[in-house]
């Protein structure tokens, strides 16, 4: 096991002795926050006392927007241009390059003055524009067994979201829950499309405020607190989204949940006994799409997220397939503080 590069047991990501990605580990000065999804957001707040914190210009923005006021005012926490190499010390060089997950979503790649350039896929669709070329590689295994694989594409699960709403409404108000990315994924799908109101919480106002402060486009969205709520809600056509923090549907209305995974690989909506729905707005590649990233940033040494499982599925078929060394991860326990 090449111990540069590995994951920690709470899945930070570990990129030589300096940078630990999504987590915190003791005498790592530099944390790369890669999105803010919470599964990747492990002692962020032990990482403002300890590290300083790098990420993209956008997620900065969210977590101001979601945590305590006082991280706009922290001199370690930074907002990185995409692309844009920024030095750390004297011997290592940072960049970081998005990669279609969600809105400030990172790829990271670590230059170095001695020993191979390193770095970490983040959660991450495919195709991307840009993936990073490096000598060794961590990479997101969500996807990384041969069965899981979409048999459409996102835009045609796009599509039949779209088609999918647009029949429901005419029955009545729709629940509308995913995560955050995912729920403005949707609403730009939505965007000219729909001709209903759409209402949610404060909270999640002012999250899409971050989002379309960067540039995504949707219509506009009522919040709770607003004086033309209760009038939206008394018509009984609307669309009422849930995402973080606001908790599941308490009134009688269907529901649509925008999955993250796959429950077909041929159908992208699905409908339950109970009448409602799911569709899979993937952010993550499948499995084809994984080897395709892997491929395209000619690591020759790879290390599979196992922290998710499909770590070790993935491995054998890099090895197999692509003919490159690679081994899962560790996952590895400590009793030293903050490893």
């Amino acid at each position: 096991m090449n111990s540069e590069i590995d994951v920690t047991a709470d899945g930070g990501v570990v990129l030589g002795p300096s940078v630990i990605c999504d987590g915190f580990l003791f005498n790592h000065p530099f944390r790369v926050q890669t999105h803010i999804h919470d599964d990747h957001m492990d002692e962020f707040e032990t990482s403002k006392q300890f590290q300083d914190i790098l990420t993209s210009e956008p997620t900065r923005d969210m977590l101001i927007a979601e945590y305590n006021a006082d991280l706009q005012y922290r001199t370690n926490f930074f907002g990185l241009e995409y692309d844009r190499t920024y030095p750390l010390g004297e011997r290592e060089q940072i960049v970081l390059r998005p990669n279609n997950h969600m809105l400030g979503s990172v790829q990271t790649m670590l230059l170095r003055e001695s020993g191979p350039s390193i770095g970490y896929s983040g959660d991450f669709q495919w195709p991307m524009e840009s993936p990073i070329e490096v000598e060794r590689l961590v990479v997101d295994s969500t996807y990384g067994a041969p069965n899981k694989v979409r048999e459409y594409t996102q835009d045609e699960a796009n599509h039949r979201l779209l088609e999918l709403i647009t029949q429901q409404i005419k029955k009545g108000p729709i629940a509308l829950k995913g995560f955050r990315g995912t729920v403005q994924r949707a609403l730009q799908v939505f965007a000219g499309e729909l001709k209903v109101p759409v209402i949610c919480s404060p909270r999640m106002r002012r999250d899409l405020e971050v989002f379309r402060n960067h540039g995504c486009v949707f219509d506009d969205v009522i919040s709770l607190t607003d004086s033309k709520c209760a009038e939206v809600v008394q018509s009984k056509r609307y669309i009422r989204l849930y995402s973080k923090g606001d908790g599941t549907p308490s009134e009688r209305m269907r529901k649509v949940v925008l999955g993250a995974y796959m429950s077909n690989p041929r159908d992208p909506v699905t409908e339950w006994p109970n009448g409602n729905f799911s569709v899979c707005l993937s952010d993550h590649a499948d499995f084809w799409g994984t080897l395709e990233y892997v491929r395209a940033t000619k690591a020759a040494f790879v290390v599979t997220d196992n922290t998710r499982g499909h770590g070790e599925e993935l491995a054998s078929e890099l090895r197999a397939r692509l003919g490159i060394q690679a081994v899962p991860s560790t996952n590895r326990h400590s009793s030293n503080w903050g490893e």
